[in-house]
């Protein structure tokens, strides 16, 4: 739906697709930056007043791994549909927002994971940080979609070897997890 609409109102252009997909992922980075201030702020308030965080970020990290493995699933609402109807930069930028305030399924896990790390931080600039950081690496495969509709292609050829990316991905996650959980042990 993102790249349809960037791509469709860019046309063919690649210089377009490029601005249109820069201010879609703007208004992304907008909306997350801001829940990651928002994060930080509310981490300064409860690590004063929670012991076991490491532990809790821990079990969280394991759980998402579990999700991204496939093991589960987490439905948090999203957008069926986008409530922008312009075609300009300025609308771009809008939908960005909006998209920013859904979750994309496949990005759940990963982003509960980095907004209980900030939570943990408990440092609104860090929070910032990390979530502007996470909106662009989310972001890149849309600016690289946008900009190059042959992209696509290369895209869902990927797609093939999804399964295997989400074991490692979720590994990785429950590993970050026991290192939590029991690192501060050995």
């Amino acid at each position: 739906m993102i790249i349809g609409y960037t791509g469709g109102y860019a046309g063919r252009s690649p210089g377009k697709g490029f601005i249109y997909s820069l201010f879609f992922v703007l208004g992304l980075a907008t909306t997350l930056t801001l829940l990651g201030v928002g994060i930080g702020v509310l981490g300064t308030f409860i690590k004063s007043r929670l012991f076991a965080f490491n532990f809790i970020l821990g079990i969280v990290a394991i759980l998402m791994g579990l999700a991204v493995m496939g093991l589960y699933t987490i439905s948090l609402p999203g957008l069926k549909r986008m409530p922008v109807k312009g075609t300009g930069l300025f609308s771009s930028y809008l939908m960005g927002l909006f998209f920013g305030l859904s979750a994309s399924p496949c990005a759940t896990p990963v982003l509960i994971v980095i907004v209980t790390y900030a939570l943990a931080k408990a440092s609104p600039l860090f929070g910032g940080a990390l979530l502007f950081s996470y909106s662009f690496g989310h972001g890149l495969p849309l600016i690289l979609a946008g900009t190059f509709s042959a992209f696509l292609g290369k895209i869902t050829s990927l797609g093939r070897y999804g399964e295997i990316i989400n074991y490692i991905f979720g590994g990785i996650l429950i590993l970050y997890g026991l290192y939590l959980l029991f690192g501060q042990v050995f």
